[in-house]
């Protein structure tokens, strides 16, 4: 399958999402629950509706209110995104006989157990951030990742023997919240992968500003983790393949050691760096970055200073300490 049909999924979705996004910062404030509830599921519907414009087959069950979780539920989301007809030889490999009921053997499958919007203030003492949560999804990528091309099969194999079956799986929440007295945005946002790693921030932001091109604010606080649960071997095998490094703390070494002193930060540390190393060598499975006191950052004096110019670098200036563990 090409990306035809995924390039078409995408351009519809990602506004919706774009837009789901304000109604979750827009729930930090009065609105009635009955007209936030109306509000979310018809931006979900109407998501979804976008989505079938692209031709791709969507369907799912009952939209359920759950007062007593506050949460608005669309549950066993199921959507088939067509292959792509263009491609050589598309009818002869992806339309099935009548046995097969002509179906299109070359779509990709998207399954979504639960989409919901949280804490929307269907009851009394709700949590301040309103979640957007993708529980148990799983894409088919089997007709995506095998190619026929020498070229692409050299790219598609590795990932596609990453993935289980060919599908990938995991879970998305996002979650927005804005406290108005303190002028304060609480954000998090976590990712999960079956079987290959998670991710996951938590950060609150004060005095936003935009002047001359540019952002200010206030980092009052920053949590992040890192979990390794399987990839670690497949970007082994890429970096070793690719620009012939191994994936070790020497590859620490290698980008700290341009860093000027006053400019590394937390990255001084050596308790720090050494918690870095122990999860990049593998030695332990979690990574996590923890900032507890308030720092201003305007990105026109980060650039100006030099402190954008390596990746590292701000990460020593955004994270107060490392520390890690086994599992």
């Amino acid at each position: 399958m090409g990306l035809f049909g995924l390039e078409a999924f995408s351009l519809s979705f990602l506004p919706s999402l774009i837009s789901s996004i304000w109604i979750l910062i827009f729930g930090a404030f009065d609105i009635p629950a009955e007209n936030k509830s109306r509000a979310v599921e018809s931006l979900i519907q109407g998501t979804l509706s976008a989505i079938r414009a692209t031709n791709s087959k969507v369907t799912f069950d009952p939209i359920r209110r759950d007062v007593t979780n506050d949460k608005v539920v669309f549950p066993n989301i199921e959507i088939i995104i067509p292959g792509n007809k263009n491609v050589y030889n598309y009818n002869q490999n992806c339309i099935g006989n009548y046995s097969e009921n002509f179906r299109d053997k070359c779509s990709t499958k998207v399954s979504i157990e639960s989409l919901s919007v949280n804490n929307i203030g269907l009851k009394e003492n709700r949590k301040q951030n309103v979640e957007l949560e993708i529980s148990g999804f799983s894409v088919d990528l089997k007709h995506l990742l095998s190619n026929d091309d020498y070229i692409s099969a050299q790219m598609l194999d590795p990932i596609n023997e990453l993935l289980e079956n060919g599908v990938l799986a995991g879970s998305v929440k996002v979650g927005v919240g804005y406290n108005l007295g303190l002028d304060q945005f609480s954000l998090e946002l976590s990712i999960a992968l079956n079987k290959l790693a998670s991710f996951s921030i938590k950060t609150k932001l004060s005095n936003v500003k935009y002047h001359n091109n540019t952002y200010s604010f206030d980092l009052d606080e920053l949590e992040v983790a890192v979990s390794e649960d399987g990839l670690r071997p497949f970007l082994d095998y890429q970096l070793q393949n690719t620009i012939g490094l191994e994936l070790n703390s020497g590859m620490l070494l290698m980008l700290t050691a341009g860093i000027d002193e006053e400019k590394k930060g937390s990255l001084k540390d050596l308790k720090n760096i050494r918690s870095i190393a122990s999860f990049i060598d593998g030695k332990s499975k979690k990574l996590f970055c923890k900032r507890g006191e308030s720092i201003h950052l305007d990105f026109s004096n980060l650039d100006a200073t030099g402190y954008l110019e390596s990746p590292f670098s701000i990460v020593g200036v955004l994270c107060q300490e490392f520390t890690n563990s086994a599992y």
